[in-house]
């Protein structure tokens, strides 16, 4: 899980990708600088030789090909290099922003986007993903490459719901736990464990059932459930 910097207590905080969260970081993308306004200017390149390249006079880019000198007027200005070192800083306060008010609202909201992933994890769309990773892999840990794998880890959240499948890894559990060192498991979400049982099952609305016992998987898997936290009751099937 990616870790942030809390500006008000000075610690790491795991910011999830909530879709509010998405929402303002799309927003941000989309009111990147247009290049509305741009100027021929003299800019040196990696080998000290001088180009004449097109300058956003917003946000300091050079923008295109190099301008051949003879179609270039005589008397123009040395590219302005504070331009862009002075856009990107702002741009990364806005977006320190956004994480700081998203930090907040989690920090106050408590673990929304948890329940949220949580229920991802026993939804039919990741297990239609999960299976296609476990079988790119061909059942080995991508983290060892010694034992099976038998859970799929996020390397980003990113695209949380809609994730590149380069963004996805098979992983046995020992390795996965490698990847949240320090976490207790109500910290981070993890795959149920009835993914690896012959009696899962899904509804109509995508939500994981225990065909087993009849009930929704989540409820079979409570403490007192028919399956219990400890998945007790869990009988293995063969990855396809």
């Amino acid at each position: 899980m990616p870790k942030h910097i809390d500006q008000d207590t000075g610690q790491e905080f795991p910011l999830y990708p909530s879709p509010e969260w998405l929402a303002d970081v799309e927003q941000l993308n989309r009111e990147a600088c247009p290049h509305d306004t741009k100027e021929l200017r003299r800019a040196s390149v990696s080998n000290g030789a001088i180009h004449i390249r097109h300058q956003c006079l917003h946000c300091g880019e050079l923008i295109g090909s190099a301008v051949s000198k003879a179609d270039a007027p005589k008397e123009m200005r040395d590219a302005d290099l504070t331009l862009r070192v002075n856009y990107q800083a702002e741009r990364k306060r806005q977006r320190d922003d956004i994480d700081q008010k998203h930090i907040r609202l989690q920090r106050k909201d408590g673990n929304v986007f948890k329940k949220r992933h949580r229920e991802y994890l026993a939804s039919a769309a990741w297990k239609v993903k999960r299976d296609k990773v476990l079988r790119r892999a061909n059942g080995m840990c991508e983290g060892c490459l010694e034992a099976e794998a038998r859970e799929v880890h996020h390397l980003t959240y990113e695209h949380w719901g809609n994730e590149l499948m380069f963004e996805l890894v098979a992983l046995c559990p020992a390795c996965h736990a490698k990847c949240h060192p320090g976490l207790e498991a109500e910290d981070e979400p993890v795959e149920p464990p009835c993914y690896g049982c012959r009696y899962v099952d899904w509804d109509q609305s995508q939500t994981m059932l225990c065909g087993k016992f009849g009930v929704l998987a989540m409820n079979a898997l409570l403490a007192g459930g028919d399956c219990g936290p400890d998945a007790r009751e869990l009988e293995t099937s063969q990855v396809e």
